[in-house]
Formats: structure tokens, sequence, C-alpha cells
């Protein structure tokens, strides 16, 4: 198999200075998009095999 494909997506949330996520690091908020593309590549191996 040497396709590659996009299986899902998430974005970091925008906010306005001094917002509702002025308590959150940058780090922080991508920390959740490297977790959420590393739940989606377990769930396609899981499921390819």
């Amino acid at each position: 198999m040497k396709d590659v494909v996009i299986v899902g997506a998430l974005r970091t949330p925008i906010g306005c200075f001094r917002g509702a996520l002025a308590g959150h690091s940058a780090v922080e908020l991508g920390s959740l998009v490297v977790e959420s593309v590393n739940r989606t590549y377990r769930r396609s191996c899981i499921c390819g095999g």
C-alpha cells in the first residue's frame, strides 16, 4: 500500500486576545491535534490489520 489519505482533521481553536483560551498555552492546544491524529492513526491500523 503506497497511497496516503487524510482520514480526519482537527483544527486548533481560534480565540480573541485575553479570551476564554487565554489560560491555555499554544503547546496545550497543539497537543490536542497531535492526540487526535494518533487516535485516528491507531484506529486505522487496528481496522486495517
